[in-house]
């Protein structure tokens, strides 16, 4: 289980492929949360956010979502790649 770091962007989903993408990242600033049924036994987590059952969140270190895929994108990598970077103001 990945801890909650307060200096960290976190990406937050029910789907294994989310967070696989973000630990492929390798990014010191990014950590992966799966949200599976034992966190989650309700299933309220994708309800909460606005996201269908294969969407995700980013989530800023201070708590704050700064983006959401609604659903799976076809190259999550790349889609979590091209997010940070606009986000940390690197491209």
């Amino acid at each position: 289980m990945t801890r909650w770091s307060p200096t960290a962007w976190h990406t937050r989903s029910s789907t294994p492929a989310w967070c696989d993408a973000a630990r492929s990242l390798r990014s010191d600033v990014l950590q992966a949360h799966h949200i599976d049924r034992a966190r989650d036994p309700e299933g309220h987590f994708s309800s909460s956010y606005g996201l269908s059952a294969s969407g995700a969140t980013l989530v800023r270190p201070d708590g704050f979502v700064a983006w959401r895929a609604h659903a799976l994108a076809g190259e999550p990598a790349r889609a979590l790649s091209d997010v940070l970077q606009k986000v940390l103001l690197r491209g």
